[in-house]
């Protein structure tokens, strides 16, 4: 378990966690595939150097602006 927490604690685990967004994306056809992508990134790049408050804020608005309609 402890080593599993250390992986996490690494940007590359995040850098990798993005990456397989991509292509799931690519296979799926799924359009916010990079954007999810993106937020994974920032969020792992909060988390890795113990600023849990950061990645939560991160997901939070990544996310809101991720489903939030465009004006039209």
């Amino acid at each position: 378990m402890n080593e599993l927490k250390e992986r996490f604690r690494e940007p590359s685990t995040y850098a990798g966690l993005a990456a397989i967004t991509v292509g799931l994306g690519q296979v799926l056809d799924w359009d916010e595939a990079g954007q999810v992508a993106g937020l994974v990134q920032g969020a792992g790049e909060q988390i890795s150097t113990g600023n849990w408050v950061g990645a939560a804020v991160a997901v939070l608005l990544g996310g809101a602006a991720m489903w939030k309609r465009e004006g039209r």
